[in-house]
């Protein structure tokens, strides 16, 4: 993460706000994005970047690779070379790991267990199941319930994960 205000042009950035953010004076229509707000604010960095799209994988990487488009898209105007460049190798590394794969089988070994329990869950979840993903431990017990609920095939599955 890139602290604000560490980079010259974030300090004379945020001098140009002040100077622009005083009563009587027209401020145009960028000087009211997130970044400004969080480059004036005490509380915030201003690059304080995306970390949370790592909330989105491993379940949905095509939408966490969507939300750093959008990122670049609505910031392009703040980032320096080296960040989009940054974000370019993030996205490539999302499709790598996560999109794009030769060897499946190979993909599925190298899962930690836990990562293999957020895929069931979510594969039965696509297959229109309502599923609990139960607290991970290596307790022998059951790591994904599927329940479906569809008149005439009512069923409780109970998923058991080992290696």
């Amino acid at each position: 993460m890139i602290n604000s205000r560490t980079r010259p042009i974030d300090q004379d950035t945020l001098e140009a706000y002040h100077v622009l953010d005083r009563p009587g004076l027209h401020k145009e229509h960028f000087f009211e994005t997130e970044f400004y707000r969080r480059l004036a604010s005490e509380n915030y960095d201003a690059w304080e970047g995306i970390t949370w799209v790592l909330d989105l994988l491993p379940t949905s990487p095509k939408m966490a690779i969507e939300v750093i488009k959008s990122y670049i898209s609505a910031h392009i105007m703040f980032l320096h070379d080296y960040e989009l460049v940054g974000l370019e190798d993030a996205m490539t590394i999302v499709r790598a790991r996560f999109i794009n794969h030769e060897q499946p089988r190979d993909i599925f070994l190298d899962l930690h267990p836990r990562q293999f329990e957020i895929l069931l869950d979510v594969l039965y979840e696509k297959m229109g199941y309502d599923t609990i993903l139960t607290p991970y431990q290596n307790d022998g017990g059951k790591d994904v319930i599927a329940i479906s609920s569809e008149l005439g095939k009512e069923e409780k599955i109970l998923i058991e994960c080992y290696k």
